[in-house]
């Protein structure tokens, strides 16, 4: 199974960064009516737009790693705490803005439920 992941994770950050490569990008690109290439300048807002709120996505990131951690590692079934509650509490730590307490995003959180990544996504 991990190899199926790497393959997917390969080509996912394959696909995430080949069109800031310019020989790439500008070799594709053209006008459909007059096959015009694109504008340097318009490949360098493309370019200088890569890392707008890294920040955010790396916190974002850090959460789902982090509740991935505490409801497979040391989380009790047994205790009168819920994952959404998990949620929230990670939530308060890892996010800028607080929580939602109706927030129950976590029920579309595949990766950590199935997929192959339970308990391992917090080293994707």
């Amino acid at each position: 199974m991990s190899t199926l992941l790497e393959s997917i994770a390969l080509s996912s950050q394959f696909m995430e960064n080949w069109c800031y490569h310019p020989p790439t990008l500008l070799g594709l690109t053209g006008h459909y009516r007059t096959a015009e290439r694109l504008p340097e300048e318009l490949f360098e807002k493309i370019r200088a737009g890569k890392n707008y709120r890294a920040g955010s996505m790396m916190l974002r990131q850090l959460f789902f790693g982090m509740i991935d951690i505490e409801l497979h590692s040391n989380w009790d079934m047994d205790s009168s705490e819920t994952p959404y509650d998990v949620q929230e509490r990670i939530g308060r730590l890892m996010s800028v803005l607080p929580p939602l307490s109706e927030d129950r995003s976590i029920c579309s959180f595949q990766h950590i439920f199935s997929g192959g990544y339970a308990a391992g996504y917090y080293s994707f």
